[in-house]
């Protein structure tokens, strides 16, 4: 599943995430400026989720840069991620992107919430 948010950085965001033990997925996020894609082209970007066992993801190892020159990256969850976490737990979760020659933007924070999946691997 694909689930997909725009953020513009012109104000603070705030997300929070509901993970499914020992599903996988996909968050697509778009970056703006004032409305303005923002060129991601070459950024080094990661995300962290500071659960039990941490999800760690960069550019390469779990973040692609799908359609950068319009500010366009994805996070993949895989079912390894979530699958041997405790559920029921809550953390802070936060996305960092580095466009080349500029500086660290926090794109979102929020928190991450892991919750027991009623079907795993269908």
């Amino acid at each position: 599943m694909i689930q997909r948010i725009a953020i513009d950085m012109s104000a603070p965001v705030e997300l929070n995430l509901i993970l499914r033990a020992g599903c996988g997925g996909v968050l697509e996020v778009t970056i703006t400026a004032g409305g303005v894609p923002v060129n991601i082209t070459g950024a080094s970007a990661r995300y962290e989720a500071a659960l039990s066992t941490p999800i760690v993801k960069t550019v390469g190892a779990g973040i692609d840069l799908t359609d950068p020159i319009n500010g366009v990256l994805e996070i993949r969850f895989d079912d390894t991620d979530t699958g041997m976490q405790n559920v029921d737990q809550q953390r802070e979760h936060e996305l960092h992107v580095q466009p080349v020659g500029q500086p660290v933007l926090c794109v979102f924070e929020g928190q991450c919430k892991l919750e027991q999946a009623v079907f795993v691997g269908v």
